[in-house]
């Protein structure tokens, strides 16, 4: 009976040169080494060995991930717009989408206060759909100071020279860099991700331009917004963003913005007048604000924190109004579960420490002391 012979499979160019370098020895092993780094540069598309063997290295334990301190979520608007995250505000058109985020802007590039939290003085750059006599008429009416150098613009004529979507995203991230800004404002998403009708409902195009977001977030540690218009037809305004809810999925915070006119999801009852507008929420940080109301006060010139209907038979409501009103009476978690127990029942001490994150958002709530970590307790107290 005939032997078998098994063929062997062919070896590839790599391995071919490689086992060409091993016969002269060391001297064959940096040649090798040299063929590589040359291949890397003329075929950057392609995974070589060593750079396959490169990106395993990227691979960590999870005690490995794990070491060094934890640092807790920063935000550059409390409550409304998390550090190094992507956001998107939606909307009707002309529902008050950019005159909310302009007046944002005004305080954050001024270390002003907006929403009763004062902001940390932060650079600012913004793409707008308008064009520049739009726009300053915009900045105008926010009251945004013409000499302001922490703010960055680029108007709708500014864009004509682009190529692409990504393009323009490679200009931001540079203008970012730059300049050292903490918030890359788009205005609007439609306008910039030439995202065509046929693909508004597919989720690989919006992925691809997230994507693209994403390393931009790594590589300037600046927060992306987003303001995004969405369908005139209603529903729920939380994931009728225009085409696939792709987007919806993919940011780490989706902010809405209803009012008058009423959307379905806001009845009319909800909303106190119309100078509100109600902002409801979804993601991943469960202190972002959600079915509260924001209005726009005239007198003051700023838009201030209404808060939606509170139910004062909440434990959070009753949790808020057993704060003590003077610093010097501030209380922790303990201290206020026992207050509760006096005034309203039992309560579990867990229970108190879960709240207190969020009691600490509450407008007028300040925080005196500690950290909240184990033995060093955060205290707590309401401002008069």
């Amino acid at each position: 009976m005939a032997e078998r012979v098994t063929a062997e499979p062919a070896l590839s160019d790599e391995d071919r040169q490689r086992e060409a370098y091993e016969d002269d020895g060391e001297s064959g092993h940096y040649q090798y080494l040299e063929y590589l780094e040359e291949q890397a540069r003329q075929k950057t598309h392609l995974l070589t060995r060593a750079k396959i063997q490169e990106i395993a290295g990227r691979f960590q334990t999870i005690k490995e991930l794990s070491a060094g301190a934890y640092e807790p979520n920063r935000w550059l608007v409390q409550r409304l717009n998390p550090s190094d995250s992507i956001v998107t505000l939606q909307g009707q058109a002309k529902s008050g989408k950019s005159t909310f985020i302009l007046h944002m802007v005004r305080e954050l590039i001024t270390g002003g206060e907006f929403l009763g939290q004062t902001l940390e003085p932060t650079k600012v750059v913004y793409v707008t759909e308008q064009n520049q006599k739009s726009f300053l008429s915009q900045l105008e009416s926010a009251n945004i100071d013409p000499n302001s150098t922490n703010l960055t613009a680029l108007t709708v004529e500014g864009t004509l020279g682009f190529a692409s979507w990504k393009d323009l995203f490679q200009a931001c991230e540079m203008e970012l860099l730059k300049t050292g800004a903490k918030l890359l404002v788009i205005d609007s998403w439609g306008r910039f991700t030439g995202i065509t009708e046929q693909e508004e409902n597919k989720t690989a195009p919006v992925q691809e331009r997230i994507t693209e977001l994403r390393k931009l977030v790594t590589n300037t540690g600046a927060s992306v917004l987003i303001l995004h218009h969405v369908r005139k037809s209603g529903g729920d305004i939380i994931d009728a963003g225009m085409g696939s809810s792709a987007l919806a999925q993919q940011v780490d915070v989706l902010l809405s913005m209803s009012g008058q006119p009423a959307q379905e999801d806001v009845s009319p009852k909800k909303v106190s007048g119309p100078e509100c507008r109600m902002i409801q929420s979804k993601g991943r940080f469960p202190d972002v604000m959600n079915g509260e109301q924001v209005k726009w006060e005239k007198d003051t010139y700023r838009f201030v924190l209404v808060g939606g209907p509170a139910d004062p038979s909440t434990v959070l409501e009753k949790l808020l109004n057993l704060l003590p009103r003077n610093a010097n009476e501030a209380v922790d978690s303990k201290s206020l579960a026992s207050s509760y127990l006096e005034k309203h029942g039992p309560i579990s001490p867990r229970t108190v420490e879960n709240h207190m994150a969020t009691l600490k958002k509450r407008q007028g709530v300040q925080q005196i002391e500690g950290t909240g970590m184990k033995g060093i307790p955060a205290r707590l107290y309401r401002k008069a």
